[in-house]
């Protein structure tokens, strides 16, 4: 019914267990912002759902990219030159790199801005290595390493020690003799701090787990 559909509690309440449910809102709650970033917030798809005008504002491009970062493909077209929505949007999933900007796509477009903001992306630095010349470019393995190794520490200070932990394990093989590394994550970084920079024979790249002697 339409009076429900026009009830601002009740849709709120519908979109916070559905996203999608923005479809059967009226089209005067499709321009709420509020509304609109609840749906996003539950669901990114709900963008196909909202107000032309609201696909514009950057706290729900925002929202909508850290639910899926897919969503880049929805928003503005501004928001794809936007380096804070386009690394919100490439840290949830790395092919959304394919909506952004000609520009931020270009051969180390990103990298300096991902090393500037480290504090602010802690777990993004730690997956630059993986998300192509865009973010690497002119960085070489050393950079990256020691880049992520200050993320880890990040994290351990962020009181994040879960997190750090996985981490560690993947990146620690790339050092010389790092498979014999023990202590706890913060005892294991400065470990790494000090060891030369070099594949670790034990180390099968392949299979990204650590070979026992």
């Amino acid at each position: 019914p339409r009076a429900i559909a026009q009830n601002t509690s009740v849709m709120l309440h519908a979109v916070r267990q559905n996203g999608l449910a923005l479809r059967y809102v009226a089209p005067e709650l499709r321009a709420d912002k509020d509304v609109v970033l609840e749906a996003v917030r539950q669901d990114a798809g709900a963008l196909r759902f909202a107000a032309p005008e609201l696909l514009a504002d950057k706290k729900i491009a925002l929202t909508a990219v850290r639910q899926n970062g897919l969503a880049l493909y929805f928003v503005a077209p501004k928001f794809g030159a936007d380096k804070e929505v386009v690394l919100e949007a490439v840290m949830q999933a790395g092919d959304s790199i394919h909506f952004a900007a000609p520009e931020l796509k270009q051969e180390g477009a990103l990298s300096n801005y991902v090393l500037e903001h480290m504090e602010r992306y802690p777990e993004f630095a730690l997956k630059i290595r993986d998300l192509g010349d865009a973010f690497t470019y002119g960085m070489d393995d050393n950079t990256i390493l020691q880049a992520q190794i200050t993320a880890l520490e990040i994290l351990l200070d962020q009181g994040k020690g879960d997190i750090a932990a996985a981490h560690l394990r993947f990146i620690k093989p790339l050092w010389g003799d790092a498979h014999r590394l023990f202590g706890n994550p913060r005892e294991q970084l400065d470990c790494l701090r000090s060891l030369p920079f070099g594949p670790d024979p034990q180390f099968s790249a392949t299979e990204n787990i650590l070979i026992p002697d």
